[in-house]
């Protein structure tokens, strides 16, 4: 067991946590399962999310674990056979992804290609010498120079730089009838005032 151990991933049950630990170390992450034999135990009673199957694996490999990780389980939901020789993986995930200063999340990116944003897109390439860094988007599955928004997607700190998040603005459609809803509501207002003043005729007599 590593002297930091970090839980990346929560199995369904011990077949499923025995196969992703199979993935890991087969990429060079030493994994280990915990409560793996506790749900045996507990035969046909409901124990509950706690006692779930967990993979861990040392702090400093828990970010390509991570990418593995969420693959595999996008891999299972999607009811696709999970096999150790023919799992293909994203590239590891970026160990300098900038940081929010004030709450310490993840700087949101954004996609050009496609659109999409998000903080945990895989590293597709990296040159040191040009500080050049690409990621992969899983939805278009192209590469992209990563472009980080200004505002905190978190806590609302302001960078300084980046991109402006654009106001959104919402179009107040009214229905094709509100002319008749109109004359409605101005109708049983008349109303309600004319039978207020014949009550308070009637109540001066």
């Amino acid at each position: 067991m590593p002297e930091r151990p970090t839980e990346i991933y929560r199995a369904a049950n011990p077949q499923q946590a025995q196969l992703l630990r199979g993935l890991l170390e087969e990429r060079g992450i030493q994994a280990f399962v915990v409560n793996d034999y506790l749900q045996g135990a507990g035969g046909d009673l409901p124990l509950g999310w706690t006692a779930a199957p967990r993979i861990l694996v040392a702090e400093e490999d828990a970010p390509k674990a991570r990418v593995i990780a969420e693959q595999f389980d996008a891999t299972l939901a999607s009811g696709g056979a999970v096999a150790l020789d023919e799992f293909e993986v994203a590239e590891a995930d970026w160990s300098a992804w900038p940081l929010c200063p004030a709450c310490s999340q993840r700087r949101e990116v954004l996609c050009e290609v496609c659109g999409s944003t998000g903080t945990k897109f895989a590293l597709a390439d990296l040159n040191e010498g040009r500080s050049e860094v690409l990621l992969h988007c899983p939805t278009c599955d192209d590469h992209f120079r990563p472009k980080f928004f200004r505002i905190c997607h978190h806590c609302g700190h302001d960078y300084g730089n980046g991109i402006k998040p654009e106001k959104v603005v919402q179009e107040i459609t009214l229905p094709e009838n509100s002319r008749r809803t109109w004359i409605v509501i101005i109708s049983l207002l008349l109303f309600a005032t004319a039978l207020g003043s014949y009550l308070v005729w009637l109540m001066r007599r």
